[in-house]
């Protein structure tokens, strides 16, 4: 039985019947089966309609990371190789790339027509090309990508969590995911300790602000200096990761608001905040700790939070937890680069200073004009 990522390459490649039916070379697969030595042979139908001779073979490719991907053209063989089963995916869409295909949206492609000739030119002996993403999570938010088919074809390996429509669960048989444990992905501080359950009989375990707490929606966070907000955290952390044993990452991450200032002021948090030079010490402190305490059960899973808002300034004395990642979210301007606009500046020193204390720094970044949703977004050069 193989791994379950591997792909059926009947289902991927239908979309280019034309194509491949110009060529008589066989198609090696070569995929991950979970580090076993065994060989399988399948029939790819799709092909075989075609008149293309297909050879699959099945093995491990250690010499890829994860979602790495390689083609090679070899004594007349095409050799699709990937570091697991989703790297064999995308090896199999670069392919088609490579003879002229391109996926604009879920529904706008391009399909050309080549003659033999050129598909020689796009597939000469001796090609090899190896392609490995420098970014181990990959998404892009927009309701368009949701659809597995389309999220692979951009190379877009995130699960995401979350209410309605707003997730993405990429199956196996589409090459799996980077999945969250939990209801959302984001902004989880609500989610872990619900105003409507504990605020009546336990408002110290929110925000202090102005001297009272709050726990108004969209206006309020934890207080992080609370030991049983902290231990309540933990055991509601480890009660999605049972639930979800797949989930490589689990969020820990301040509520959406709507004003900066919505963090705890209590002397507890302040003081920590004061010490490290902004309200991002209390959180990754908290974030830490949460980190440490699920790391004996769950050693592979990575706590995510944020830089947002109020938090966007690196704390001074405090570096996160090697199983803890920080998505720095962009501000300013969000229509010329970051390193070139002025308004971008305090940006790009927030992202120096994340990458000099982080080991894992996830960036989001927005590309949205919040003014008018439907004006066209110069984010493109």
């Amino acid at each position: 039985k193989p791994d379950i990522e591997l792909v059926d390459m009947s289902s991927r490649l239908r979309t280019i019947d034309d194509i491949m039916e110009v060529t008589t070379k066989p198609i090696i697969l070569d995929g991950d089966t979970g580090g076993l030595a065994e060989h399988f042979v399948y029939t790819v139908r799709s092909l075989e309609r075609m008149g293309v001779s297909i050879n699959t073979e099945l093995k491990t490719d250690l010499s890829l990371p994860a979602d790495g991907l390689k083609i090679t053209v070899k004594n007349g063989k095409i050799i699709l190789s990937g570091g697991n089963g989703r790297g064999v995916l995308y090896a199999c869409y670069r392919l088609l790339e490579l003879l002229g295909c391109r996926f604009y949206a879920e529904d706008t492609e391009v399909i050309p027509t080549l003659t033999p000739a050129e598909v020689a030119a796009a597939l000469p002996e001796g090609l090899d090309i190896t392609e490995v993403s420098p970014f181990e999570f990959r998404d892009l938010y927009w309701t368009c990508t949701y659809r597995p088919d389309f999220a692979v074809k951009r190379r877009i390996n995130a699960g995401l969590a979350g209410g309605g429509s707003h997730r993405r669960d990429i199956p196996p048989e589409w090459g799996g995911c980077i999945g969250y444990a939990g209801p959302h992905f984001v902004h989880t501080f609500e989610r872990l300790i619900p105003a409507e359950e504990f605020f009546e009989t336990h408002p110290e375990y929110f925000s202090m602000i102005n001297g009272e707490r709050s726990a108004k929606h969209l206006y309020s966070q934890l207080c992080l200096s609370n030991p049983e907000v902290l231990a309540i955290v933990i055991e509601r952390v480890k009660g999605w990761l049972r639930e979800n044993p797949l989930a490589e990452i689990v969020s820990v991450s301040q509520n959406d608001s709507f004003v900066i200032e919505s963090y705890c002021t209590c002397p507890a948090c302040a003081a920590v905040d004061a010490e490290e030079g902004s309200p991002a010490g209390s959180l990754i402190r908290f974030v830490n700790a949460v980190a440490e305490a699920i790391e004996p059960e769950f050693p592979k899973v990575a706590i995510d939070t944020l830089a947002y808002q109020y938090s966007t300034v690196p704390p001074r004395l405090t570096r996160p937890r090697h199983n803890v990642m920080v998505r720095m979210c962009t501000g300013g301007c969000s229509s010329h680069t970051i390193e070139e606009c002025p308004r971008n500046a305090h940006t790009k020193s927030w992202i120096e200073g994340w990458e000099k204390i982080c080991d894992r720094l996830y960036i989001w970044d927005y590309t949205t004009d919040f003014a008018q949703y439907l004006n066209p977004f110069p984010n493109l050069r």
